[in-house]
C-alpha cells in the first residue's frame, strides 16, 4: 500500500486500512496501516484481542490526518482487532 501512496490534494473521500504482521529482530509485530482523502482528521476508536484470550481490550489510536499515511504498532500477539466510533473533525 505505501509503495503507491502519493500525498496530494485528493479529497475523494476514500478510508484504507491494512492490518498485518511482520517480524522485526525476531519479534513479532502488529500493525495497522490507515490511509484516508477526507479533506479532513478522522478519530476512531480500536479494541484487540490477544491471542489465546476471549475479551477485547480498548489501545489507543492517533487521529488520522487526510491525505496522509497513519502508523499503529502493537508488539502484543494480536489475535484480531475492532474498529469503531468512527468521526470526521475539522
Amino acid at each position: 500500500m505505501l509503495k503507491n501512496f502519493k500525498r496530494d490534494e485528493t479529497k475523494d473521500n476514500s478510508i484504507e486500512f491494512t492490518f498485518s504482521e511482520s517480524e522485526m529482530m525476531g519479534n513479532s509485530i502488529f500493525t495497522l496501516l490507515n490511509i484516508q482523502k477526507t479533506g479532513k482528521t478522522m478519530n476512531f476508536k480500536a479494541k484487540i484481542k490477544l491471542k489465546g484470550t476471549t475479551i477485547y481490550q480498548s489501545t489507543s489510536i492517533m487521529p488520522s490526518s487526510s491525505n496522509a499515511a497513519s502508523v499503529e504498532q502493537w508488539r502484543d500477539n494480536i489475535d484480531s482487532i475492532f474498529l469503531y466510533d468512527f468521526e470526521l473533525i475539522n
